[in-house]
């Protein structure tokens, strides 16, 4: 679903930067300092969403002890990915919703270190918050 339609807003009102889930490379993070920094945009939401089918197929790749080099570039994402899924590990719930919820906080706390980013943080002129998107309801919930 177009994210504006998930926040209520018009085409053109939001700085969206996707990518499998949100990993994070030098062109996804400097879209996002380009974003704050330029474009001035006073919010910055990490949304992750129910049943990621990214932090699934980590989850899989670990389970089957595949090596994520022999993957192409869908083991980038299988590395940058594992540490959720490692975090995740052992906790009450389910775990690939766990993994998701791990993975938008290290998501947060990688973009901090942003020298971009953490500034304007730091300064008030930019929100950084996590969020859940239930792909059932709609719901949006901040984490």
């Amino acid at each position: 679903m177009p994210i504006e339609l998930v926040f209520d807003q018009g085409l053109g009102d939001l700085v969206v930067v996707r990518s499998a889930g949100e990993a994070l490379d030098h062109s996804v993070v400097g879209s996002l300092e380009f974003g704050v920094a330029e474009l001035h945009t006073p919010l910055l939401v990490v949304l992750g969403h129910q049943r990621c089918g990214a932090l699934d197929a980590t989850i899989k790749a670990i389970d089957a002890h595949q090596r994520t080099s022999e993957a192409g570039q869908i083991g980038y994402l299988v590395e940058t990915l594992t540490p959720a899924v490692r975090q995740a590990e052992g906790k009450p719930g389910d775990r690939l919703t766990n993994a998701i919820h791990a993975n938008v906080d290290l998501v947060l706390a990688e973009l901090r270190k942003s020298p971009v980013i953490a500034p304007l943080e730091k300064s008030g002129k930019l929100k950084l918050v996590g969020a859940y998107y239930e792909l059932d309801t709609g719901r949006v919930s901040l984490t």
